[in-house]
């Protein structure tokens, strides 16, 4: 299969579009509901940029997993 970072690169700029795109749409939906308000609408855009902020912390997860520093192989500790 894949070798490499490739597939982390992939996944992670997929899950980057997807959260932009989610945020385009939260964006809309709080410009219709500033429109024509309503509980309803309220709700969803609740729900709506409640997931988004749940992308983006998945997002960072991914990355600061995914991206970290080696650890140093040497057998030296760099505590103080």
């Amino acid at each position: 299969m894949f070798r490499g970072d490739t597939p982390k690169w992939v996944y992670s700029f997929t899950l980057l579009f997807a959260t932009l795109g989610w945020a385009g749409f939260l964006v809309w939906l709080v410009k219709d509901t500033i429109a024509n308000p309503s509980a309803v609408k309220v709700i969803e855009v609740t729900g709506v940029s409640a997931l988004l902020g749940a992308l983006i912390t998945w997002n960072q997860s991914i990355i600061s997993y995914w991206f970290r520093k080696a650890p140093i192989k040497d057998g030296t500790s760099s505590g103080g």
